[in-house]
């Protein structure tokens, strides 16, 4: 069962990201659901996802998406952030998370950032435009955090996301920005490092 539920997240995740249809996953899911009915071995079913994956190249193109530099705005967004803050705790109890209103996506390096938050001599516009809206760049926050945080610079951003109404976010992935201390190209690419091989260690078991 645990094997089954690893494939399925990596099988129906690739097939999301990558903007799979619901018409070319449907067989594979019926045929999926006969070898479940029928005791077929894990490897069957794996095997059948794998077929499915090389027909149509899911898997490339589902890396390449999340390598792109504008990820913000994709019906994936947040639940690819949401698959990383599931597993970064050991808690096996972990609470469902659901994906609403009060879910946002917060832009740690804002995307309109004025003059007097000191984002503009850190990053040039190339670097803006390159990272604004990339994985790496995004987190999760509570409605009220994300208001609170704004377009405001790094320091006073930690200070939303930690002090307050004296309550720290309770995203994991967040509480990782606020450890870095900054805010730069070279917290970025560490970021995205991470990410990146967090997704795939869950993503690309094929």
């Amino acid at each position: 069962i645990e094997e089954l539920k690893k494939l399925l997240v990596a099988y129906y995740y690739q097939n999301w990201i990558a903007g799979a249809t619901v018409a070319r996953i449907k067989q594979t899911s019926f045929n999926i659901l006969k070898l479940i009915k029928s005791n077929a071995p894990i490897s069957d079913i794996s095997t059948e996802m794998q077929d499915s994956l090389k027909k149509y190249s899911t898997t490339k193109t589902f890396k390449e998406e999340l390598e792109g530099s504008w990820v913000y705005g994709r019906k994936w967004d947040r639940a690819i952030l949401l698959l990383v803050e599931y597993f970064s705790s050991d808690d096996s109890k972990q609470s469902y998370i659901p994906i609403g209103s009060k879910l946002h996506l917060e832009h740690i390096l804002p995307q309109n950032p004025d003059d007097k938050s000191g984002w503009k001599s850190i990053f040039s516009s190339d670097e803006r435009e390159e990272w604004t809206n990339s994985l790496a760049n995004l987190t999760l926050l509570s409605m009220r955090k994300n208001i609170q945080a704004q377009n405001y610079s790094y320091d006073r951003k930690v200070e939303a996301y930690q002090d307050k109404d004296n309550v720290v976010t309770p995203f994991l992935i967040t509480q990782y920005v606020i450890k870095c201390g900054k805010w730069d190209i070279e917290e970025l690419e560490k970021r995205d490092k991470d990410l990146h091989s967090r997704i795939m260690k869950k993503l690309d078991i094929f």
